[in-house]
């Protein structure tokens, strides 16, 4: 507030005097008398309050309500909304992953080939077929027979099988078969041998399971060779066949390592899994995209039909049926294809999460009606990819997670206090800068960030901060005050007009395997950062500058008549800090400075000085200082003053107990004020 110094040209108050004077006839030296009038009148009457220095922006700088823990301080506050921070595609799987083997198609299963029938001729008996003689007593006599070649197979390496043989003695008398063995026709490599021998009584029929010899080719024209004896038929005439034994022979159970033949139906079950990631499990995910890619070789010389099912993979949130694809793959060939998963789900089929997939691979070889080879340790490559895999939606426990916070810009604007209050140092305390966080899910998550002042290289970092996040509120972080003290507080007197803070916030930051969360790609952090600063502040050389008008002019063609000029002034200070005044009398240009406000004295000290205000425990003032100054002004120094036209004000503030490099902190409030009176009286010489 400024208070204008209102003149009434003095000799007003002595016209009737002087009116009179001009009427009456004074004798011849006459010498009139003297004498002084004082005049007094205020020169500025101005009360000043931080609210005044800052010229306070309402949006800005505002104050504690009545009533509450911290009533009428004054503190700047700014509060920006955080860019929303949408999930979107950090939910994903970075590694492609992949299963691939080659599987041997292992011992092949050869279905049971037809009979086989082959008889030993009664030749041995040296009679007549067809009519009945006594049979005479024989041993060891050699027979060798061939079955006829078998179509279906070249040849085979066995790993296991037999020759079954259904013998039948057509003769009505006892044979017994010894050193009986199979041979392939041709060579003398022998394939089987029962290891006893055989009897048949008359009339009658055996059975009998000869294992074939494995890791040796069998041709596809076996003997069958040993020794026959009979006890005859003692005398008695019997009839002779044409045949003595007739034989059935069976394949069983064959399963070989090589076969050239044709080949029927043989299966390979591959059963495998694969790890999505080592972090990541699941219940239910839903997939935004990604890729299947699947590889077939086939080292076969057969065709191939394969079905590869993914157990834990599924085409839509609505199937219950496992994916699976089924393609054929020719002999010796490569098939490859890809499937988008898009939309697809993952599930682990239990309430436990998993984050292994299992597959099947089953392969089927087509049957042949021409000779293929086929060797056991023949394989099949199979490679099941899935890859780029980004996830629309996760039940499960998730990976350590980041997502970065959009920069934000929070202001510090003082209105003109960095332009009219001019300080060495300012301390401030108890300031804060928070960040509110609303996610539209609930996880926990570790917050990182990085404030930056504009126009400095420092920055601080505040870190490690982890919160649950979500729920019914918004989740508070707040910087440790001391440390944004020492960060603001770094930067005085030039303080920068921004802050931008800058952060991440990674969800499950220690990899806990424990916890489930729901978690989608549209799923957002929105919040708002706040800065507050209360101006609970140390002050050091703490300037105010004002210019106050006043109008004394009216009295200039007199100022010859004014003896002097007393001039007290009275300062009342209301705000808890030392406060030092000094001011000057400037001409109307401003530039001039007239005179000096107080004068200097003869000590040296320039300031009208006066303590801080008492406050109580609260910070509130309690009593004010009050320092009253007379000032005399004689000789040129009342033209000076007459000639006035502003009085320039400067307050000096230092909060109590501050030394340099180091202002203690008090609460400046609302209602605290510094009031600056001034009143002169005038010495007036009358009828000088």
């Amino acid at each position: 507030m400024k208070q204008f110094l209102k003149r009434t040209f003095i000799s007003s108050l002595l016209f009737p005097a002087f009116y009179f004077a001009g009427c009456m006839d004074i004798p011849d030296g006459f010498e009139a008398p003297k004498w002084d009038v004082n005049l007094s009148t205020p020169v500025m009457d101005t009360t000043y309050t931080l609210e005044d220095a800052i010229k306070r922006d309402p949006d800005m700088i505002k104050w504690y309500a009545a009533g509450s823990e911290k009533e009428n301080l004054l503190y700047y506050a700014d509060n920006k909304e955080i860019e929303k921070v949408t999930i979107g595609d950090k939910l994903k799987l970075d590694k492609p992953v992949e299963s691939s083997q080659a599987q041997t198609i292992g011992q092949i299963k050869i279905a049971d080939l037809p009979s086989k029938s082959a008889s030993i001729s009664s030749s041995w008996t040296h009679l007549q077929a067809g009519q009945s003689f006594p049979i005479p007593s024989v041993s060891n006599i050699p027979i060798d027979i061939v079955f006829p070649q078998v179509q279906e197979y070249n040849y085979l390496i066995l790993s296991s099988g037999s020759l079954d043989l259904n013998l039948t003695n057509v003769m009505d008398v006892p044979v017994t078969l010894s050193d009986c063995y199979l041979q392939n026709n041709g060579s003398n490599i022998r394939i089987g041998e029962p290891g006893y021998s055989i009897s048949i009584p008359a009339k009658s029929s055996r059975y009998v399971s000869i294992p074939l010899k494995t890791g040796i080719s069998i041709a596809n024209t076996i003997g069958f060779h040993g020794s026959l004896s009979t006890p005859g038929s003692n005398g008695s005439q019997v009839y002779i066949p044409s045949s003595s034994i007739d034989i059935n022979a069976y394949f069983k159970n064959l399963s070989v390592d090589e076969v050239q033949g044709k080949l029927n139906e043989n299966y390979i079950n591959i059963s495998k899994s694969f790890v999505i990631d080592d972090q990541t499990k699941f219940q239910n995910v839903v997939l935004d995209r990604g890729s299947l890619d699947l590889s077939l070789t086939n080292n076969i010389d057969v065709d191939l039909n394969v079905k590869v099912r993914l157990k834990n993979l599924y085409s839509s949130s609505s199937s219950y049926t496992p994916f699976e694809i089924t393609l054929p793959v020719y002999r010796k060939s490569t098939r490859q294809i890809s499937q988008a998963l898009n939309g697809f789900v993952l599930r682990s089929g239990s309430a436990l999460p998993t984050n292994v997939v299992d597959y099947d691979v089953i392969v089927s070889t087509s049957t042949t009606s021409d000779l293929r080879t086929v060797r056991s340790t023949d394989d099949i490559m199979e490679s099941v990819k899935m890859s780029d895999l980004s996830l629309r939606s996760i039940t499960g426990v998730i990976k350590p997670t980041e997502l970065e916070i959009a920069p934000t810009v929070v202001s510090i604007k003082l209105g003109e206090l960095q332009d009219k209050f001019k300080f060495t140092k300012l301390n401030f305390k108890d300031p804060s800068l928070k960040l509110y966080l609303n996610p539209s899910s609930q996880f926990k998550a570790k917050v990182n960030g990085t404030i930056k002042a504009k126009g400095y290289s420092s920055t601080l970092k505040f870190s490690d901060y982890i919160y649950n996040l979500g729920g019914q509120s918004k989740t508070t972080i707040e910087v440790p005050s001391a440390d944004l003290s020492a960060f603001i507080s770094s930067f005085s007197p030039n303080f920068p007009s921004e802050l931008t803070i800058t952060g991440t916030a990674t969800i499950n930051p220690d990899g806990d395997q424990n916890t489930i969360y729901t978690i989608s790609q549209d799923d957002y952090i929105t919040g708002n950062a706040e800065i507050t600063f209360p101006l609970n502040v140390g002050v050091e050389d703490g300037q105010f500058a004002d210019t106050t008008e006043i109008n004394i002019t009216d009295i200039k063609d007199q100022v010859n008549k004014v003896q002097s000029v007393i001039l007290t002034v009275q300062i009342t200070n209301g705000i808890p800090a030392k406060v030092k005044f000094e001011g000057a009398f400037m001409d109307a240009t401003k530039s001039v400075k007239l005179l000096d406000l107080p004068p200097n004295r003869q000590d040296g000290n320039r300031f009208i000085e006066l303590e801080g205000a008492s406050v109580d425990a609260n910070g509130k003032v309690t009593a004010p200082t009050v320092k009253t100054e007379t000032i005399e002004f004689t000789g040129s120094d009342v033209d000076k003053f007459v000639n006035t036209k502003y009085i320039l004000s400067n307050v000096t503030i230092n909060t109590t107990g501050a030394t340099t490099g180091s202002a203690a902190p008090v609460e400046f409030k609302v209602t605290d004020s510094i009031k600056i009176r001034a009143s002169a009286k005038l010495v007036y010489r009358v009828n000088e």
